[in-house]
């Protein structure tokens, strides 16, 4: 007796599992009207895993009767309605509270959809494609849009995420060529890879403060204005690429690092301050940046990556820091327009051998650019490639008077010395003026004895204006 006693609970614990395993068995079940769901016998829930029939306008029923049974639909599954391209509306009923990955993928012809506030999951590639879908509303208790999950939207113009959303995936609207405007609620914290990638006619977005790193812009062509919230440490690769219209913009302290191509292609762009907090620029960082006449950056770089400023061809002045210990393959490849390098580097071979590449310069004319160094240092660079071909080489002060010979056939010279702008070389009585880059007007004078001065902004760029001719120059 003491023996079968004991072998009593094993039995029971083996007949619920068995018991367990029969009652979660899953059925699929095919509807004559096109629909397949697999249902669960155990929750007499049912998930729709397929429509295959030709209606255009598709309602889901809210319960599914099999076997005498009633199922209530609670999910629509991976590829439910995946490439239902004559597809028009679909009615989700109130039971349902999960979408699952490219459930309306490829859906063409889809131009509206009603999400149930049930819906509390909308999974990776959900909608992409819907290229006739002009409008969405995300219901209040999703808290999470899936990758790529409105790719391709084309014809989506607006959006509006509700407060429950902490997260958007990557690339999650990307190729939402109409989108104009977005509202990104305080509650995100996370905005994917290339979230907005080619959302081309996106002109403004509002980041939020809770949000820690961006890489989510590449290609938005019509963005001209951003502002970085002072919570973000990082612009990823491809952050702001391709954004042709952006003129100027602010990056908080609290960024430490610019990623590869960050600021490639912003054409527009004519200046912009790195701040002291930033250690690294990524490789391209800023190439292609075309109007980009000036930049200093800050000590707190040790390191520029390949081709970091390659095509800058407005480029006329650069000033490199004494904690620069590695600049990359081409980095200023292609400054068609440089004219002035104050390089503070105290350190530029080592074991008789250059520490920066040959290619360094390569496709800008250095030959007829002026380079200041430090004073000691002054023979070392006259005899270190790359640096020895340089037009002329100077020593650098701290009160250096920075000049341009812009126009050598006319003898005008442009000199920048504590905010000052100097114009020399004029015939006297020579109507000059000065202006900021956004067109604010700085002075306008007569020459006098050859010469006309302004009082400009120290670190910014001026534009010098001598009857037709214009100039641009970096105010030191």
């Amino acid at each position: 007796m003491k023996h079968i006693f004991t072998l009593k609970p094993v039995l029971i614990a083996l007949l619920v599992m068995i018991s367990c395993t029969m009652k979660a068995e899953i059925v699929e079940y095919k509807t004559n009207d096109g629909f397949v769901y697999n249902l669960n016998s155990e929750t007499q829930e049912a998930s729709l895993a397929k429509y295959s029939g030709d209606t255009t306008e598709v309602v889901v029923p809210e319960f599914v009767t099999y076997e005498e049974k009633s199922y209530r639909v609670t999910s629509f599954g991976n590829q439910c309605f995946m490439d239902c391209s004559s597809l028009l509306s679909v009615v989700i009923p109130s039971s349902v509270t999960s979408l699952g990955n490219d459930c309306f993928f490829g859906c063409f012809s889809l131009t509206s959809i009603d999400i149930p506030s049930s819906v509390t999951s909308i999974g990776n590639w959900c909608f992409q494609g819907c290229n006739s879908l002009t409008s969405i509303k995300i219901p209040e208790a999703v808290t999470s849009l899936g990758n790529y999950c409105f790719a391709y939207c084309i014809s989506l113009t607006s959006i509006k995420i509700p407060e429950s959303v902490t997260s958007l995936g990557n690339a999650c609207f990307s190729n939402c060529f109409a989108l104009t405007a977005i509202d990104i609620p305080a509650s995100v914290t996370s905005l994917g890879d290339y979230c907005f990638e080619g959302c081309s006619s996106l002109t403004s977005i509002d980041i939020p403060s809770s949000v820690t790193s961006l890489a989510c812009f590449r290609g938005c062509s019509s963005l001209s204005s951003i502002e970085i919230p002072s919570s973000v440490t990082s612009l990823g690769n491809d952050c702001f690429s391709g954004c042709t219209s952006l003129t100027s913009i602010k990056i908080p302290e609290s960024v430490t690092s610019l990623g590869d191509y960050c600021f490639r292609g912003c054409s527009f762009l004519t200046s912009i301050e790195i701040p002291t907090s930033v250690t690294s620029l990524g490789n391209g960082c800023f190439a292609d940046c075309s109007s980009l006449m000036s930049i200093k950056i800050p000590a707190s770089v040790t390191s520029l990556e390949n081709s970091c400023f390659r095509d800058c061809s407005s480029l006329t002045s650069i000033e490199i820091p004494v904690s620069m210990t590695e600049m990359g393959w081409k980095c200023f490849d292609g400054c068609s327009s440089l004219k002035t390098v104050i390089c503070k580097i105290e350190n530029i071979i080592d074991d008789d051998e250059s520490l920066f590449a040959e290619s360094l310069f390569m496709g800008t004319p250095i030959a007829d650019a002026t380079l200041y160094v430090p004073e000691r240092m002054l023979d070392t660079y006259k005899s270190t490639s790359p640096w020895n071909g340089f037009g002329t080489i100077l020593p650098w002060t701290e009160e250096l008077e920075v000049s341009v010979n812009v126009t050598p056939e006319l003898g005008i010279t442009l000199k920048t010395y504590n905010g000052n702008v100097m114009v020399s070389g004029l015939a006297d009585s020579t109507q000059v003026s000065c202006y900021t880059v956004d067109g604010r007007m700085l002075g306008k004078a007569s020459a006098d004895g050859g010469t006309a001065t302004f009082v400009a902004e120290s670190n910014s760029v001026a534009i010098v204006k001598v009857g037709k001719k214009t100039f641009k120059i970096y105010v030191k």
